[in-house]
């Protein structure tokens, strides 16, 4: 798995199982880009309203769908999205 040093120091995903490599997509807040081994890709930021929370966005349900937001979320929850997307990598590789 690849970092970028400024994209992990936002949330610890190294212990989870079937990411591939994680990209600093920041802007004017701290983001980064996680692409697991299936080739799904997670974006988690800081939130702007509180910097001690998260907001994630999820891949879409289905090809024709926005992908999910979940906005404002702590830093356990994040790590349980992130989670079920790594199980379903690992099944798949």
């Amino acid at each position: 798995m690849s970092t970028n040093a400024n994209a992990a120091s936002i949330i610890n995903v190294h212990s989870l199982p079937g990411v591939l490599h994680v990209e600093d997509a920041s802007n004017e807040y701290p983001r980064m880009k996680i692409v697991f081994a299936d080739g799904v890709e997670a974006t988690v930021a800081r939130s702007p309203i509180n910097k001690a929370l998260f907001d994630i966005w999820l891949p879409p349900d289905s090809p024709f769908m926005a992908a999910s937001v979940m906005p404002s979320i702590d830093e356990t929850r994040v790590m349980t999205e992130l989670t079920k997307l790594a199980a379903k990598a690992t099944v798949s590789e």
